[in-house]
């Protein structure tokens, strides 16, 4: 109640075709970033330091796309 959440449920919103650009230390694979059909939601990455690998070894970058964009 504090921060209006009855209203934004309530409102019909959901989301849906909305974008989210995350830059993080990356996000590894799992079954919450999938969508109905399995396919990965996540559309693009780019690692941005050569000693850095595409999966999330600091758990950081998968927590926040979680929290934007996990169906879980």
């Amino acid at each position: 109640p504090a921060v209006g959440a009855t209203a934004a449920f309530n409102s019909g919103l959901t989301g849906r075709g909305i974008g989210v650009a995350i830059l993080d230390s990356g996000v590894s694979p799992h079954a919450d970033l999938l969508d109905s059909a399995g396919k990965s939601r996540v559309r693009y990455t780019k690692v941005l330091t050569p000693e850095i690998v595409y999966h999330d070894v600091y758990g950081h970058g998968s927590h926040i796309a979680g929290i934007l964009g996990g169906t879980g």
